[in-house]
This record gives structure tokens, C-alpha cells and sequence, in this order.
């Protein structure tokens, strides 16, 4: 009977101290690091972690959540109990002295490496994730007595699991916790004190099919100098699904289109759903556009991209995918609505000395001839203008003709004097070169003229003087062109 008791006594005794082993080795764990419903967030505290020393194995003492280090990783690891007044590099339990409120934190040192920890969430909500907004406290339990500000970084990794810290992840800047308090002198802070917190929140866009995993991991690395006591609590991660929407299309505008300056141009257009389209410039300095599609151009070049769009209206309707185009802006070419008149000149002038007056084209500027050191033929005929406009930056020039009357050239020709015997008879004819002449172009020749013969050329005649008895006509030959002359014939 004694040993029978005593038998059951050791057997009870066996069961509690068993418990009692399982207790301290696996402390306390939770449900499971769940995103269960959209639009319900998944919050932890982390008050579960108790004012003791808390030993953590990944996924085990509390589900979903990691720990790393990176020098003497162990499992479990330790997180020290504390306030802020070690200078020991380690993982820690902050909080104030038997304080309930507690926070997941860590002060890294060359001892410890870079420290990690992070907390894996599964997507139950039934449906996939397009974004989670992650809302959390990053708080600073201790002042190293270092003046550096020091980063807890923020980062996470998206798998079909996802079951260590480990690996590539994407880093968030705005969920960086920077530590505020930063001076010389090395202090334990109360991390619940506003000026040693800061609640950090961003939606991040993610796509995370049904079953599918996301780590969110928080880096603490070994800062130079002397580490501050960083932490993070009050955790809160909230789902969102995808909008399920009716696709939508753009009525296509021309691929590429080329404008000149001050012309009218459009890229209006709609949308399928008959929602307002919005449009856009790549380069306002050059064109934009108006709320109505009408484009205002502004400059000359190109070419930049015109885009007409559609976001939708963020439930029902998709946002359409926009339509571009490519658009080249040139110099306008003015239009001439009054030729000029050209003033009448003489065959053997340039086009220059003709003056242009009384044209009147859409922009200032100035006619001119376009050949103005040609030197036409008599008579009236077409001849190229060009209009020069003030502003060049934005028009190019214009071209047209305008009538021109040149005048003959005055040209005098002269019969030279003959002499002849009494008794003599002086018959004339053409293809004579016994004569001079007067206004003649520079480098053109008379060949031969017909010269008839008066009184005094006949045998009969008695000697003397005859004026006027040499008569010259009939000027050919040479390079001269007798249209271009009015001649007059000296006797």
C-alpha cells in the first residue's frame, strides 16, 4: 500500500514537473498570423510576451513570428526583459518595470550582428490582396549616447510561403523608424513617451492570391558607435481586395500628327464607359491640352506625346488603358493676302531697284525679291517674292510672284561719216559695221546695221558737205536682242 502510494506520488509528481517544463519551453502562443477578412485588420500588441525574459521560437511560441541574428542565432531566441538600461547588444522585451504594455524590440551590437524579426501573415480572406495598409508604433526604449539618428528598416517578401527572414525582400522607406532622441549621454527612455515614438502608416500595393504568404520583417543593423533600443508595437495590417470592374476602351486618336504653329488642333476623344476622358502633354512648354481635348500650342518642336486616359471610377469601371500621340509642331507659314506691286525699271536694272509696296501677309515682316540681282528682259513678267516675317522663332517665310514691267533701254546708233571722191557713187546695203553706238548693255554687241546713202553719193554730185545724208537701220547680229532696246537711228 505505501509503495502503491508512493508510486502514484512520483507519477504526480513526474506530470507537474513535465508541465511545468513544457510551459517555460513553449510560454505562451496564439492564434494563427491570420489575414481572415477584407477590410478587417490583423492587429498584435505584443503585450502577449509578458513582463519576463520570453524565449522565441519562430512560428512556435507565437505563431507568425520570426526572429533572426545575425551572429549566435539560436532556438530559441532570447528577448530580454528590460527598460531601456542595458547596454548589452540583444534582442528585447521592452517595457517599464511589471509594466503589461509591452514591445517587440532590440539593440544590435558587434556581439549580435544585425538583429531581425518579422511576422508572416497567410491570406484567408478568401479572395486576393491588392494592398495592405500597415500601420505600427516605432518606439526607442534607449539612447546609446550616440548623436547619429539610427533606422529600424521596414521590408517584406511575398511567396506561396514564406518561413524565414531570409531571402529577397522589398523595402517600404515610409515604415523606416528613425530614432528621435539622439544625444551624447546613453539613457534608458520611456518608449511610451511621445517624444520617443512615432506611428508610421503606408499602404503598400501587393498581389497576394488566396493561401498565399507576406513577412514583414523590421532590420535592426549594428549602427557605428553605440546602439540605441529600437522597437516596434501595436501592430496593425489591414487587407484590401482588388476591385473587380468592367473593363473599358478609348476611341483611338491618329498615331502621329504634325501641326504648324498657330493651327488648330484636337484630341478629343471618349471613352466606352462615358466617363469624362482626361488628357495630358508630355511637355507643357510645347503644347497643352485642354479639358475639352483642344491642344494650345505653345512652341516649336516636338515630337512629345499627347495622352488621353480614363482612371475609372474605382469600383465598377476599370481604369482603360490610354491612348497616345505623338505630336511635332513646325514653323507656320504665313499667308499672303495682298501680292505687292512692283515698281516699273529699265532693261539692264536688277530686280532691286524695282520697289515692292502695298503686300499685306497674316504676320509683320517684309517682301523682297527672291532674285534680286537678276536683270530681266524688257516687257512684263512673273517674278519671284519672298516674304520675310518679323518673328522667325515661330513663322517661316512665304513665296509668290508679282508682275514686273521692264522698259526698254534707250540706244542710240550712230552712222559714221563718209568720204568719197567727186565723181564717185557711194551704194548702200545691209551688214555694214561703220557705225557707233549709245547705251549699249556692258558686255552685249551690235554685228551690222543697213546704212543708206543721200544727197552727195551720187557721181553727179558736187563735192561738199551732205549732213544727214548717212542714214543707218536695220541693227542685227551681235549678242544684243533689239526687244530689249528702243533704238534710234542718228543720221
Amino acid at each position: 500500500m505505501k509503495n502503491t502510494l508512493l508510486f502514484r506520488k512520483s507519477n504526480t509528481l513526474l506530470f507537474w514537473s513535465l508541465a511545468f517544463l513544457f510551459f517555460m519551453n513553449t510560454q505562451l502562443s496564439w492564434g494563427q498570423a491570420s489575414l481572415a477578412t477584407i477590410g478587417t485588420p490583423y492587429t498584435q500588441n505584443f503585450d502577449g510576451l509578458g513582463t519576463a525574459t520570453f524565449n522565441l521560437t519562430d512560428n512556435s511560441s507565437i505563431t507568425g513570428l520570426y526572429a533572426l541574428r545575425a551572429s549566435g542565432n539560436a532556438t530559441p531566441n532570447v528577448f530580454t526583459a528590460g527598460t531601456g538600461s542595458s547596454a548589452t547588444g540583444s534582442f528585447f522585451n521592452f517595457g517599464s518595470t511589471s509594466a503589461a504594455d509591452r514591445a517587440l524590440g532590440s539593440a544590435a551590437s558587434g556581439g549580435t550582428g544585425t538583429l531581425q524579426y518579422g511576422v508572416r501573415l497567410k491570406n484567408n480572406t478568401g479572395v486576393a490582396i491588392a494592398s495592405l495598409t500597415i500601420t505600427y508604433t516605432g518606439e526607442q526604449w534607449r539612447n546609446g549616447g550616440n548623436t547619429a539618428s539610427q533606422p529600424l528598416t521596414f521590408d517584406y517578401r511575398q511567396a506561396a510561403t514564406v518561413t524565414s527572414l531570409t531571402g529577397t525582400f522589398t523595402a517600404v522607406t515610409a515604415l523606416t523608424f528613425n530614432t528621435p532622441t539622439n544625444t551624447a549621454t546613453a539613457a534608458a527612455l520611456d518608449g511610451n513617451n511621445a517624444a520617443n515614438r512615432a506611428v508610421l502608416t503606408s499602404v503598400v500595393t501587393v498581389n497576394i492570391p488566396i493561401g498565399e504568404e507576406i513577412m514583414l520583417r523590421w532590420t535592426d543593423i549594428n549602427d557605428a558607435g553605440n546602439d540605441h533600443g529600437l522597437s516596434i508595437d501595436d501592430l496593425s495590417v489591414t487587407p484590401t481586395a482588388a476591385v473587380v470592374c468592367t473593363p473599358q476602351t478609348i476611341t483611338p486618336i491618329p498615331a502621329s500628327v504634325t501641326k504648324s504653329f498657330g493651327e488648330a488642333h484636337s484630341i478629343a476623344t471618349t471613352a466606352s464607359s462615358g466617363l469624362t476622358v482626361t488628357y495630358s502633354s508630355s511637355n507643357n512648354s510645347l503644347a497643352t491640352v485642354n479639358s475639352d481635348g483642344s491642344v494650345n500650342i505653345l512652341g516649336i518642336g516636338g515630337p512629345i506625346t499627347l495622352t488621353a486616359s480614363q482612371a475609372g471610377n474605382g469600383t465598377t469601371v476599370c481604369a482603360a488603358t490610354s491612348v497616345t500621340q505623338s505630336f511635332t509642331v513646325i514653323k507656320a507659314t504665313p499667308t499672303i493676302t495682298t501680292v505687292p506691286t512692283a515698281t516699273a525699271i529699265t532693261y539692264g536694272q536688277a530686280l532691286s531697284s524695282s520697289v515692292l509696296s502695298g503686300g499685306v501677309a497674316s504676320v509683320e515682316g517684309a517682301f523682297s525679291f527672291t532674285a534680286p540681282s537678276t536683270v530681266p528682259a524688257a516687257g512684263t513678267a512673273s517674278y519671284g517674292f519672298t516674304f520675310t516675317p518679323e518673328d522667325t522663332s515661330f513663322y517661316t517665310n512665304a513665296t509668290g510672284t508679282v508682275t514686273v514691267l521692264v522698259n526698254p533701254k534707250a540706244l542710240t546708233i550712230t552712222a559714221n561719216d563718209v568720204t568719197k571722191p567727186q565723181g564717185a557713187t557711194l551704194t548702200g546695203g545691209s551688214g555694214s559695221e561703220a557705225f557707233t553706238s549709245s547705251g549699249l548693255l556692258a558686255g552685249e554687241t551690235i554685228g551690222s546695221v543697213t546704212i543708206a546713202y543721200g544727197a552727195g553719193a551720187g557721181a553727179a554730185d558736187s563735192a561738199g558737205v551732205y549732213p544727214g545724208s548717212v542714214v543707218a537701220s536695220a541693227a542685227t547680229g551681235g549678242t544684243f536682242n533689239t526687244s530689249n532696246y528702243l533704238i534710234t537711228y542718228v543720221a
